[in-house]
């Protein structure tokens, strides 16, 4: 009886995991409430292309899409048209609210990372490290 019971905590155990790591957390610029992100400025960009580089690997989850695990073979910040700063990864611009990557132990999306200094929040120093 004890086993039988046992069996079937782990078989419910490992249909929830299967389900909970095929669900993708939503867009952070609509968590936060930021959409259109307008880019980073040029330290931000700067500390954001060494992050990267130091990672070698990131997660691309586009919306609506699968997800991808990228080499990072090439990272620069390039001038956007309207005076912010965004990301070059492998020689093509990407949206950095779609680009994961591990910061402290944790999955973490580039664009949470960065935007206090596009985009400041009340009450809150952008001078703040």
């Amino acid at each position: 009886m004890k086993s039988a019971v046992l069996w079937l905590l782990l078989g419910l155990g490992a249909i929830f995991s299967a389900q909970a790591q095929a669900v993708l957390p939503p867009d952070p610029s609509v968590q936060l409430g930021h959409a259109p992100w307008p880019g980073m400025t040029a330290w931000d960009v700067a500390w954001c292309r060494e992050l990267v580089w130091t990672a070698q690997f990131v997660e691309l989850r586009p919306p609506g899409g699968k997800p991808s695990v990228v080499w990072v073979r090439d990272v620069r910040g390039w001038l956007k048209p309207n005076g912010f700063y965004g990301l070059k990864l492998n020689g093509q611009p990407v949206d950095e609210g779609t680009v994961w990557l591990s910061y402290q132990g944790r999955m973490t999306n580039l664009r949470v990372l960065f935007t206090y200094g596009s985009d400041p929040v009340k009450d809150v120093s952008p001078f703040q490290d």
